[in-house]
This record gives C-alpha cells, sequence and structure tokens, in this order.
C-alpha cells in the first residue's frame, strides 16, 4: 500500500508479480539491515528464450497463459521470504535472501527444472525445441554493492548467456 501511495507501479498486471521497481524498494526496505550487515543477497535471474516467438505464431493469450503459469511455478518453488519481479518479457528476477554465491547452483538448477518440465507439459514438441531456459545469478556484497547493481549484473549476464542460447541447438534447455 504504501508503494502505491508512494506513486510506484508495484505488481505486473499479467503476472502478479512485483514489477522491476517495487522489487527494487522491497529489496531496500525489507532487507536493508541485511544489506548494511553484509549478508548475502543472491539475484537469481531467469530467462525464457523463444516467448516473443509462440506470441507471433500463437497470438497474446496462449503467450500471456505461459508467462503466467511460470510465474506461479517460480511462486511455488522461492521461499515465502524471497522476493520474485517479473524483469522484462519472459525475464524473472528472485532475490534470495541469506543465500551465498555457493548455494544458487543448486537452487537455480531445481527452479529451471520445474520451468522445464512446465514448459514441457504445455507445449507440442515441436514447439519446444524453440524455448531455451536459461539463469544467471549475482550476490551481494561480492558482485555489486547495491540493488540495482545486483539486478543490473544479473540481467548483463544473462542477456550474454541467452544470446548464445539457441545457437546449440537445445530443446528447451
Amino acid at each position: 500500500r504504501s508503494g502505491l501511495r508512494a506513486g510506484l507501479n508495484v505488481r505486473d498486471r499479467l503476472t502478479g508479480l512485483y514489477t522491476p521497481e517495487y522489487w527494487l524498494h522491497a529489496l531496500e526496505l525489507r532487507n536493508g539491515r541485511l544489506l548494511r550487515q553484509a549478508t548475502p543477497v543472491t539475484c537469481l535471474m531467469i530467462g525464457v528464450k523463444g516467448l516473443a516467438e509462440i506470441r507471433r505464431e500463437q497470438g497474446d493469450p496462449p503467450a500471456d497463459e505461459l508467462l503466467r503459469q511460470l510465474a506461479l511455478q517460480i511462486l511455488a518453488d522461492v521461499r515465502p521470504s524471497d522476493v520474485v519481479c517479473r524483469y522484462r518479457g519472459g525475464r524473472f528476477a528472485v532475490a534470495l535472501l541469506r543465500c551465498p554465491a555457493d548455494q544458487v547452483q543448486d537452487i537455480a538448477a531445481r527452479l529451471t527444472g520445474n520451468l522445464r518440465n512446465l514448459l514441457h507439459g504445455q507445449l507440442p514438441v515441436e514447439r519446444q525445441s524453440r524455448l531455451h531456459v536459461q539463469w544467471e545469478a549475482a550476490t551481494l556484497p561480492d558482485d555489486a554493492l547495491t540493488p540495482v547493481q545486483l539486478l543490473r549484473v544479473a540481467g548483463k549476464s544473462l542477456d550474454f548467456k541467452l544470446s548464445l542460447a539457441g545457437h546449440a541447438g537445445a530443446s528447451v534447455s
């Protein structure tokens, strides 16, 4: 409520997740103490490449429903204390609180594995080969000093990884 009063767009209309602006705000408000104490906060950025093609071929309703399903799966797989937003397009950012960098590999593998299973169940086989699920992570205080930097570092790393996806020819990888 305070975010709305302050003029922040709090929720993504499509998925119901936080917006990136509110994600940053929530991280600062709820976890400022953690950030000042150098308690690790890891930003897990997840991207699904190929959703734009589905949107072009099948239209907005199927693509939007797929995004909603992905958002629900992510929420089901994280702790209630973690902060999740739809970053943009088919990308999501998860602030994993009190999560050191050496633990993110297992969390990301579980989360992205569940997303891949969801996509396999939702799409016909011929469309599965066009989708690629990738992730990247950055951790405070090691990779960034502020939540804004944290989001940027994870986003840029994911940009690079997604630019390579599809060239390898893997399906829902």
